[in-house]
């Protein structure tokens, strides 16, 4: 989560901004300060681990937790698509039901 709101925050460093919008001729930063920045930012992030043992813990059985529900739900959407794609098909849905005494209508083409 952390390497992702970074990762977006250093994508939106470098939209261009409009003439329209705010004055930003007085903070000037150039490309080799965003890196900076981004190289110490980064670097932070990495020991933040090492910092706070216990909420990166936590933070591993939360995904865990989060892995195995999607897992889960995409399973039950699996399962769910399967059941009406047997019982959308008519012809499986007829066969599967030993229906008997269908109705057929036979048609031709027309000739001139």
């Amino acid at each position: 989560m952390l390497r992702l709101v970074f990762w977006l925050c250093l994508l939106i460093m470098f939209i261009p901004t409009t003439k329209g919008g705010t004055d930003l001729s007085n903070q000037q930063v150039s490309t080799q300060e965003t890196f900076a920045a981004a190289h110490t930012i980064y670097g932070d992030f990495a020991q933040f681990c090492v910092r706070n043992p216990q909420t990166c813990d936590t933070g591993r059985h939360y995904m865990a937790q989060f892995k195995e529900k999607a897992r889960t739900g995409a399973n039950m959407v699996m399962a769910y698509l399967e059941e009406g794609k047997q019982t959308a098909d008519p012809v499986g849905a007829l066969a599967a039901n030993q229906v008997e005494n269908i109705d057929t209508v036979t048609t031709s083409s027309v000739s001139k």
